[in-house]
């Protein structure tokens, strides 16, 4: 009798075993990707010209730190005009590192969207610094926060630009330094 009850229990465990294996198949199968999946965020593209205007210069050791009052005009997937503030931090051999904050107001529908950044660029006016060219710049991105018909927009990418010679902000004030360049993104509406 004894050898009758362990028979049936290795029979039970063994299909206790070959019903877990089965359920662990299933669930893995339905964690993988299907061809159905979600369909990538639609992309951004634009130009951008920025006019910077000095709002404070401050000295530490070799370096020189800046705030910048910042407006930009955008044109492309987004129109309208950034409006904030950027802070850099100019070394001695011209490699900049930089981040700042600005408020996007849509001209193409009503809204505002909260831009922050950051990246690198080059203030040598010689020289390549770090990869980077004479007068170049490159950054980070993120927005969302936004506002009327922008509300529950998230958009982040990338920009890319140089220092041009002179140039009119958003608002047609003067630039102390001004630029142009390209973004490039993706966004999603997510209330």
């Amino acid at each position: 009798m004894k050898t009758y009850y362990w028979f049936n229990r290795n029979r039970f465990l063994s299909h206790l075993r070959g019903s877990f294996f089965a359920l662990a198949v299933a669930g893995a199968s339905l964690a993988l990707p299907n061809s159905e999946a979600d369909p990538p965020p639609p992309t951004v593209n634009g130009e951008f010209s920025p006019c910077f205007n000095i709002a404070d210069i401050q000295f530490a050791g070799p370096n020189t730190i800046i705030t910048w009052h910042v407006t930009a005009s955008i044109t492309g997937d987004f129109t309208g005009c950034l409006d904030g503030t950027e802070r850099d931090v100019i070394e001695s051999n011209g490699y900049i590192r930089f981040q700042g904050s600005a408020t996007f107001t849509s001209s193409a529908s009503t809204g505002t969207l909260q831009y922050t950044y950051s990246g690198e660029g080059n203030a040598n006016p010689t020289e390549i610094v770090h990869g980077l060219s004479p007068g170049e710049e490159s950054a980070h991105f993120v927005a969302g926060q936004g506002t009327d018909e922008l509300a529950g927009l998230h958009v982040w990418g990338t920009f890319h630009g140089f220092v041009a010679g002179s140039g009119e902000g958003c608002h047609g004030e003067g630039c102390f330094v001004a630029g142009a360049g390209t973004y490039t993104g993706q966004s999603l509406f997510a209330p």
